[in-house]
């Protein structure tokens, strides 16, 4: 169990006070959590990943891994590593998995590590019977090692591929579509491609740029209309910033 006294967070709470001495916040630990992620499915030493905020996170890396096996344990990333590792020096099970499973569908593609795509072409082969799904444009986890570019040059990997664009929109109005659009083209690492929305226009999207988070609040509350309640969503990053706003 994750949050438990032998879980995860417990276990890097524990080593990151005997490394540093100090005490491991809720920001730090999530950006340890995600570091750690980051090696490993980025398949890359400890000592590549720059921390800004985790002194010593090489030698707070090793002592996980260190500790991790003493006690038995697997984290989800250690899965990852694990089955790989497996795969590549055991040819009669990796055979066996190539026979069971002809036909290999990838959802969320977008959103797929190094050692996962790794994993994938390894069953895959040799017959490379592949049918990914994924958006480049909604890659945003590369702060735990997910890998877009891996899609952008998915036609070396597969030469055979086809590689098919579904750029019609059925969930938001042109009004989003064309401001969503129009951001996205400032990313040139990306497939060229233009969003048509299938809803008419709506109401225009309205972009405010405000200098401090209580501006930014204060903007939010003066903008809120109770008898609107329902119909109103406030959509934020992640736990810690909903703090403020409750």
């Amino acid at each position: 169990e994750e949050n438990g006294p032998n879980g995860k967070i417990q276990l890097l709470r524990n080593i990151y006070s005997d490394t540093n001495k100090g005490f491991l916040s809720e920001d730090k630990l999530e950006e340890l959590v995600n570091g750690i992620g980051y090696i490993k499915n980025m398949m890359l030493p400890p000592e590549d990943f720059k921390s800004l905020g985790i002194k010593n996170f090489p030698k707070i890396y090793r002592a996980y891994e260190s500790a991790k096996m003493e006690l038995g344990l697997l984290d989800f990333d250690d899965m990852l590593s694990l089955c790989l590792d497996i795969l590549e020096k055991n040819n009669p099970l990796l055979d066996s998995y190539r026979a069971r499973y002809e036909y290999i569908q990838v959802d969320e593609g977008q959103d797929t590590s190094n050692i996962q795509h790794k994993i994938i072409a390894l069953l895959a082969e040799p017959k490379n019977n592949l049918f990914i799904v994924a958006d480049d444009d909604q890659s945003i986890y590369g702060f735990r090692g997910a890998n877009p570019k891996y899609l952008l040059d998915f036609k070396s990997h597969y030469p055979d591929a086809a590689v098919f664009s579904m750029n019609r929109n059925y969930r938001s109005t042109s009004d989003i579509v064309y401001v969503a659009n129009s951001l996205i083209k400032k990313n040139k690492l990306r497939y060229d491609k233009d969003l048509v929305a299938q809803s008419e226009t709506s109401n225009p999207v309205g972009i405010f740029k405000l200098d401090t988070r209580e501006n930014q609040y204060r903007h939010l509350l003066d903008s809120l209309v109770p008898s609107e309640f329902e119909d109103t969503a406030v959509l934020f990053r992640n736990n810690i910033s909903a703090i403020p706003i409750a």
